[in-house]
Formats: structure tokens, C-alpha cells, sequence
């Protein structure tokens, strides 16, 4: 969803040549899998869901589906990652739980932003490359929103205190089609440009005239 919506170039060179520019999150990933661990095997009622019946079954398992079509064909593109929560409810059905920990607000923006990733995980389930299809009748946003710090705990030590929201979203797999169909048709095309708000093209170019302007090789 980031690299899509920042910066085309970026996108095309890391699906189509592997070139993937840097990172550095290096909180993210950890702080995933604690706020994960915490709610293994728990019920809708610990996660603070309206919907109830569910329990945790599953948890930082990767999905791989099926080739994707667009406009009725087969493609060589499949969606492949790793979810956080999966909810079992006794009707056979299920809810895919995103975590995420963040310092912003909690609101309907962050649906629009991770609503591609969310439904992603749901055709994925719904469309395995493998194993029996499950029927996903709602996604969601599990959030911790970190409000302070507190170092009074004699028996923690200094913690940090936190917010939790469920933020629920409804299921759109028409979104989904039209949003993946736009995501195969630009890595189908030709190197797109950069994006205007991309940081790193941005950077790669003044270093390319930098270099130049000093005569020296690239």
C-alpha cells in the first residue's frame, strides 16, 4: 500500500527486478509480534470486539493464494505474506486481525490506508494456493496507541502506557479487485516515473548530480 501509493518507480523495480530501496523500522517488527503474543488463543471479548463468539486459532502464519485475475484472466502475480490474528467463530466463518502499535490517532484514515492490505489477507484465505478456502466475513484493525510513559512501576520497571481500539472494516472485495487490477496493470506497463513524493528517488537523483557536477563516475 505505501510503495504503490508513494512512488510507482519504487513499486515496478522491486516486483519486477528485485531492487528493494532500504528501511529502517527496526521497532516495528518486534513490537508486532509482542502486542501478537498477547492475544494468542484469547476471545472476541479480550480483543474488545462487538462481535462475539470468536477465538484466536491462529497467528503469524503466511498466506499464499491462487494466481489473480484480471478482467476474467490469469495472471502470474499471487498475494503472499503474513498475517497477525486470525478469529475462528463456530459457523465456519472467520475475521482477519491486523496489530498495530502507533503514536497517531486512531480513525478512520487508518482503515483507508491499510483497507488494501487487510483485504489482501482475506483473498488470500479465500483463494489458497493450497489447502481448503476460508470464509472471512470481517476484517479489523487491532490498535495500540502509545499515550505515556510511567516509570513508577516498582514491579515492571519503566513502561510505556497505551490505547487500545478495534477499528472495524467492512468487507469489500469489489475494492480489492479494482485496486490489485491497477497494481498488475502498472507492473505489466512500462518503468513508470518517480513518484513526486518519494523521498528516496528524490535523494538518488541529487546524488547522481552531485556526482556529475564533481566530474566523477556514477
Amino acid at each position: 500500500t505505501f510503495l504503490f501509493g508513494e512512488c510507482p518507480r519504487c513499486f515496478w523495480l522491486k516486483y519486477n527486478l528485485g531492487v528493494t530501496r532500504p528501511g529502517f523500522m527496526p521497532l516495528v517488527g518486534p513490537m508486532a509480534a509482542m502486542q501478537e503474543k498477547t492475544f494468542q488463543g484469547k476471545t472476541s471479548s479480550d480483543l474488545g470486539l462487538k462481535t462475539q463468539g470468536g477465538l484466536v486459532t491462529s497467528w503469524g502464519q503466511t498466506v499464499i493464494s491462487e494466481p489473480i485475475k484480471v478482467k476474467g484472466k490469469l495472471t502470474k502475480w499471487f498475494i503472499k505474506g503474513k498475517y497477525d490474528l486470525v478469529l475462528s467463530f463456530t459457523n465456519s466463518k472467520a475475521a482477519i486481525i491486523d496489530c498495530k502499535v502507533t503514536t497517531g490517532a486512531m480513525d478512520e484514515k487508518k482503515l483507508e490506508l491499510y483497507k488494501p492490505q487487510l483485504e489482501a489477507y482475506a483473498f488470500a484465505l479465500e483463494n489458497p494456493q493450497n489447502g481448503e478456502p476460508v470464509d472471512v466475513v470481517e476484517t479489523g484493525l487491532l490498535m495500540w496507541r502509545v499515550s505515556g510513559a510511567n516509570t513508577d512501576s516498582e514491579k515492571l520497571g519503566p513502561v510505556f502506557q497505551t490505547e487500545p481500539s478495534y477499528l472495524y472494516s467492512n468487507r469489500d472485495p469489489h475494492f480489492f479487485q479494482k485496486f490489485i487490477s491497477r497494481v498488475i496493470e502498472l507492473l505489466h506497463g512500462d518503468l513508470p516515473s518517480e513518484g513526486e513524493s518519494c523521498t528516496f528517488c528524490k535523494y538518488l537523483n541529487k546524488r547522481s548530480a552531485a556526482i556529475s557536477s564533481l566530474g566523477l563516475a556514477g
